[in-house]
């Protein structure tokens, strides 16, 4: 059995400096092309696996792949990374995409409706985007062996026919957190998260560590999980919350 691995960074969005703005650029630039060249990967493993005339289907009219995002797919961020890299792929003639746009806070049933109605409708490989998606696909991959499924886990949650994929965002928030160094007064810095899981936890601990190379002297952390993929009202009370406690 073969397994699909995607990493995925995704670009949080910020406006420190003209360096900053010039970062995310490249760090958007880096996802589109990691993930065309995992899906690329995933077009040849369903390829290989498959029988003869499943890889005859493949080169002619393209893999099957549906994508569920975790908001608008033209978010110029997460979304939007993994489907810009998928319609390039589709270009290509390797893939045939079907994107199924969902909202921040919808419920496992919602999830598991989509990732169903993908299967349902032929797609060999479905990408659950979004940590939360996680739980709700393990009820169901049973359901559809032959469909391969991925979500955005980073744990090594492997199965027969399940893989999570990671997303090194403390990459980009350390080359952020540089910057944020050379800008920053008081060494007292704040940082929004969805939730308080590792890779949102490490993003925010990479960030102050990238602080502490430019900037000399004592570096603090005000840390606030939102709850959610995207609140504007939460995050826009957790940011004037930090203001008041000295993050600058």
């Amino acid at each position: 059995m073969q397994y699909i691995i995607i990493f995925v960074h995704k670009n949080k969005a910020s406006a420190l400096s003209k360096g900053q703005t010039r970062l995310g650029e490249a760090v958007r630039f880096k996802s589109l092309r990691i993930i065309g060249v995992i899906l690329l990967s995933a077009t040849a493993l369903i390829s290989c696996g498959g029988s003869k005339k499943a890889a005859e289907s493949a080169a002619g009219d393209g893999i099957k792949i549906g994508v569920i995002t975790s908001g608008l797919q033209n978010d110029l961020g997460w979304n939007q990374g993994i489907i810009d890299a998928a319609k390039k792929v589709e270009t290509e003639g390797l893939i045939t995409l079907t994107v199924v746009e969902q909202g921040y806070n919808v419920t496992a049933e919602d999830t598991v409706r989509a990732a169903s109605d993908l299967a349902e409708a032929g797609n060999q490989l479905v990408i659950a985007h979004s940590f939360n998606y996680g739980e709700p696909l393990k009820t169901m991959i049973d359901t559809y062996p032959k469909v391969l499924f991925a979500y955005a886990g980073g744990f090594g949650d492997i199965t027969k026919n399940l893989a999570d994929y990671s997303q090194p965002f403390y990459e980009s928030a350390f080359l952020a957190g540089i910057l944020a160094g050379g800008v920053t007064k008081t060494g007292v810095l704040g940082g929004t998260a969805g939730f308080d899981i590792p890779v949102c936890h490490s993003m925010l601990m990479a960030f102050a560590e990238g602080t502490k190379l430019s900037y000399k002297g004592k570096v603090k952390m005000i840390p606030s999980y939102i709850g959610s993929w995207g609140d504007p009202a939460k995050t826009k009370e957790a940011v004037l919350a930090m203001v008041d406690q000295g993050a600058d």
